[in-house]
């Protein structure tokens, strides 16, 4: 009686303290290590990388210390889910079963990688910053030379064959979660770099945005398999020494 009652009471208790640790670890945090980064080194490359590893961190931190309540809300909301499904189509068994498998994926997948959603969703907003970082046309930050270093297609092996093996495939499927999002930004910086330097558009960002709006999630994967080429092929550096290559060749 005693431990289910102070179980009761650490549960609660999280409820007030995981905004607070998400708000001022989990995103300010996040934000001071990138704009530190900028304005000290003057990389935006290595700002994203020690942004995205504090992220990563505070990501690991979170499920240590949070990991019950976060389960008991999945859980919570799967059920309020289920219980609005079942009203909605009540006259339709067919729909009904369907919305009901829906909901008991929707809860099976998040409780296996809720954990890598919290970093795409903290990734995400780092990104749209560096979006309008960009827009301003700072001369500190331009997404067109982000670039990750090689040492990242270690990660991603790693990953891959854990993914591959039936014991370990739910971290492998957390941990390619985490890392392919820093490959689809680059994907996109090559893209961005192509269209100023080659295609000489200045409404980059925007075509970038319309692609992805039409093309979904055939984009992100083209996106995706264009950042990781890059650590192989470095288009934009193979570019570079073609111009300069043409530069000497009229001099």
């Amino acid at each position: 009686m005693a431990a289910a009652a102070l179980s009761a009471y650490l549960l609660n208790s999280q409820q007030y303290v995981l905004p607070l640790f998400d708000a001022f670890l989990g995103v300010g945090l996040v934000a001071l290590v990138f704009f530190q980064t900028l304005e000290k080194d003057n990389d935006a490359s290595q700002a994203l990388i020690r942004s995205a590893g504090i992220a990563l961190s505070y990501g690991v931190l979170r499920n240590l210390l949070f990991r019950q309540l976060l389960l008991e809300q999945i859980r919570k909301n799967s059920q309020l889910t289920a219980e609005l499904t079942t009203e909605l189509f009540a006259d339709n068994a067919e729909l009904l079963q369907l919305a009901q498998q829906s909901v008991a994926t929707s809860e099976s997948f998040f409780n296996s990688y809720w954990a890598a959603i919290w970093y795409l969703v903290i990734i995400t907003a780092l990104f749209l910053g560096m979006v309008w970082l960009s827009q301003r046309e700072m001369e500190s930050f331009k997404i067109s030379e982000l670039i990750l270093p090689y040492w990242f297609v270690y990660p991603l092996i790693i990953s891959m064959v854990f993914f591959l093996l039936p014991a370990l495939r739910v971290i492998g499927g957390n941990m390619l979660l985490m890392i392919m999002p820093l490959f689809l930004i680059q994907g996109i910086a090559v893209s961005v770099y192509y269209l100023k330097n080659v295609v000489h558009n200045r409404n980059t960002l925007w075509i970038m945005v319309l692609l992805a709006i039409f093309l979904n999630y055939l984009y992100l994967i083209l996106m995706v398999i264009l950042g990781i080429s890059e650590l192989w092929l470095q288009y934009r550096e193979n570019h570079r020494k073609k111009i300069k290559s043409m530069f000497n060749e009229k001099n």
